[in-house]
Formats: structure tokens, sequence, C-alpha cells
């Protein structure tokens, strides 16, 4: 292993949390070890404001981690197998979370994560590394890929 290297958590979305980031940030923070510290710091400057304003503390909305932690990352590097194997197994949990904010998971999965990529290069490599995801994304968004 090469030093610094961070391997993802493997905990699941079942698995009970003394913290949880939501299903999109816990997600996020499971599969892809190289922004969290980025996601550190979005927590932090919202504990900062709630500090300075006087204000309860409040959760991290799900598109923030995924505009400004997830999206950068994805923008900067491009994928070998095990960036498109974390891609994907993030996309199965969000999508098929089936919780109170179920339709704005996936309405952010869409605009956040899926139309970063190109229609064609995200179903070849998805379907290389989880032919299911590739398909659950066709179930839910099948108007999605018509993009192509």
């Amino acid at each position: 292993m090469s030093e610094g290297y961070v391997p993802p958590i493997r905990l699941g979305p079942d698995v009970a949390r003394a913290w949880s980031l939501g299903p999109t940030g816990d997600a996020i923070w499971d599969e892809f070890p190289e922004v969290r510290p980025a996601m550190k710091q979005l927590i932090c400057e919202g504990i900062e404001y709630s500090i300075n304003a006087n204000k309860a503390l409040a959760p991290v909305e799900p598109y923030a981690f995924l505009v400004h932690c997830l999206g950068p990352y994805l923008d900067s590097h491009t994928g070998g197998p095990s960036y498109w194997g974390a891609l994907a197994r993030m996309l199965w949990r969000c999508l098929r979370y089936e919780g109170p904010a179920n339709e704005s998971e996936r309405y952010n999965m869409q605009v956040y994560v899926l139309d970063r990529f190109d229609p064609g290069v995200l179903r070849e490599n998805l379907r290389k590394v989880d032919p299911a995801v590739a398909d659950y994304v066709d179930y839910i968004f099948p108007e999605w890929w018509t993009a192509e």
C-alpha cells in the first residue's frame, strides 16, 4: 500500500452510526476517503456559522457534499476500476435509499453526479464494474440515457 492510502469504509447503509452525515454524506464518506478533508471543512464551517450567528446546529445539506466535496474530486480524477467502483457503490446506496427524502436523494444524484458525465461513458463504465447499478440508473432515470 502506498503511503497516505486510506481504504474506504465498508459499513454499508444499514449499519448504525454514532454520527450520520445523512445517506449521501455517509455514502461519500465511506466510498471516497479522498474527499473527507473537504467534508470536514464543510462541517466545520457549518459549526462555526452556528456559533457566530448564535443559531442551532444544522446538518450539512446533501447537495453541499456533492457540489463542494465530491464534485471537484470527480472532475479532477478520471477513473480506473476503483473510481468507477466507488461511484457505482455510492449511486447504488443513494438511489436505493428509501427514507423521508428519497426523491431529493435521487434528484441530487441526477443533477450533481450523473449530469457531470457523458451518458455513454458513464453507462459503459458502470456496466463494467456493476451492471446492476447501470440497470437501476436506467430504471430510475430512463430519460437520462436518451441524452446519449
